[in-house]
């Protein structure tokens, strides 16, 4: 059943059996490719998702058209720097939009790179300690755009056990470090004292509703999570978030689980 979220306002997903676009009261949760797709992401003009396939060393690009369906043929971008310097390619991970749409930034190890569709070209945007890194999944790497879409949230992997956090300026291209965890704080949530109120916002949703890899609105006033049921014959589905009246609300349900602990 629809919830009570915005009809206006689509986002994607992709969790290991394929790509699908959403509506935010769940009119829609259309699959447009199978395939072992992570992470997502719809661009500013619903015209193109970007996401990147299991294990890949390139962020892979479906065009789609007002019914949200594919045409055309993929696009695939990978890190041209590291290819021209004969270096091993890597699997990418990561892919997010600038708010105009033309630039597409993605993490690729320990760089931050951008692609500019006007030059058709890949940068090197910064790099980070060699020992942190992005990751295919949200427990191992996220990098989100502020509010204000002039900086980079970037979660990486530091070692087994740790986490590290950065803004990146989109305009200015330095980073800065703002706080380390240990991985425990997937789990609980308790987040360092130093780390900024617009990074939880941006990376966990919110303070008061922490979740991993939310995706927000245009706007910000929403972001959808994944949530798994507990208990017997437990539902699996899409929630949303709403910033303004502290309301969860049900977009989606995925599927169904004998048993579920909820993890």
């Amino acid at each position: 059943m629809p919830g009570k979220g915005p009809h206006d306002v689509a986002f994607a997903y992709a969790n290991g059996d394929g790509v699908y676009v959403v509506r935010g009261d769940g009119t829609l949760n259309q699959k447009i490719i199978g395939g072992y797709y992570y992470q997502a992401v719809l661009s500013p003009d619903k015209t193109k998702v970007a996401c990147v396939y299991d294990k890949d060393f390139q962020i892979t690009i479906f065009t789609l058209d007002e019914n949200y369906e594919t045409h055309l043929k993929p696009k695939t971008i990978h890190n041209a720097q590291a290819l021209s310097q004969g270096s091993k390619m890597t699997a990418v991970a990561c892919p997010q939009w600038s708010p105009d749409g033309q630039k597409l930034y993605f993490l690729n190890l320990n760089h931050l790179i951008v692609y500019d569709y006007q030059e058709q070209k890949t940068a090197n945007l910064f790099d980070f300690p060699e020992s942190q890194s992005g990751g295919q999944t949200n427990d191992t790497g996220m990098m989100r755009l502020s509010r204000e879409g002039d900086s980079l949230y970037c979660m990486l992997s530091d070692g087994q056990d740790g986490l590290s956090f950065w803004a990146v300026s989109t305009d200015t291209h330095q980073g800065v470090p703002l706080a380390s965890s240990k991985r425990s704080l997937l789990s609980d949530f308790n987040f360092p004292p130093e780390m900024p109120g617009d990074l939880i916002e941006n990376c966990f949703g919110s303070r008061e509703n922490p979740v991993l890899g939310p995706i927000p609105s245009p706007d910000r006033r929403y972001y959808f999570f994944f949530q798994k049921g507990q208990g017997f014959l437990a539902h699996h589905g899409i929630k949303g978030y709403d910033r303004t009246t502290k309301e969860k609300f049900d977009v989606a349900t995925l599927g169904t689980s004998l048993y579920s602990n909820g993890q």
